[in-house]
């Protein structure tokens, strides 16, 4: 039985020279994430601060229904996916 990766450089042999490349740059813009995504793991961990309001006294917090419109509106915003802007 093949390994991954001999079994990735099967398949790779096989394309042609453009979806090669393609391959090879999808390959170098997953190693740079998992990079990234490990020197932020290691980055250091500090506690949270201690809090100064009790979560109980935010139960009463009530914001402006218009406020609450706009902060929604923001998060529906957030949840589009533009495709053109990749």
């Amino acid at each position: 039985m093949a390994t991954t990766a001999e079994e990735i450089q099967s398949r790779i042999t096989r394309l042609s020279p453009g979806d090669q490349r393609r391959v090879l740059d999808f390959v170098q813009e997953l190693q740079e994430i998992s990079e990234e995504r490990q020197r932020l793991l290691s980055l250091p961990k500090s506690p949270l601060p201690e809090a100064k309001i009790p979560a109980s006294a935010l139960l009463g917090f009530k914001l402006p229904t218009e406020r609450v419109e706009e902060i929604e509106k923001a998060l529906k915003d957030c949840e589009r996916i533009d495709i053109d802007e990749w």
